[in-house]
């Protein structure tokens, strides 16, 4: 007999606080960031002007570090039309906090726990 098991039927696991921090500081950049361009637009400007003048070891530390931070800066310095500075920012934005969103963890049940071991 085979077990069919439902989405509803799998049991969860709850995220750990180390992940809703991550998630805390990636919404907690982009809204400093959001407010920076809203309010103070020319620090974004130096801000990209003093990352760009960064020796070239420390510069490529800082994009590893805070990437889509940097991404995000530089694609709004740069010559393109607004609205696709806008489209550009608001996807990285979204796309990174959904990445870093603690969505729930799936447990494996002791069924599919089995089938695994059993082909692998």
């Amino acid at each position: 007999m085979s077990e069919v098991l439902t989405q509803s039927s799998v049991p969860t696991t709850r995220r750990s606080l180390g992940d809703w921090i991550w998630f805390a500081l990636m919404a907690g950049g982009w809204v400093t960031f959001l407010g920076l361009l809203l309010f103070s637009e020319p620090r974004l400007r130096e801000l990209h002007e003093t990352i760009r003048d960064l020796p070239l070891l420390i510069e490529g530390l800082v994009w590893l570090v805070f990437f889509p931070f940097v991404l995000a800066v530089t694609v709004w310095e740069s010559s393109w039309d607004t609205w696709l500075r806008v489209l550009a920012v608001c996807s990285f934005a979204v796309g990174w906090s959904v990445m870093f969103y603690p969505w729930p963890r799936r447990r494996r049940s002791a069924v599919s726990s089995r089938l695994g071991s059993e082909h692998g």
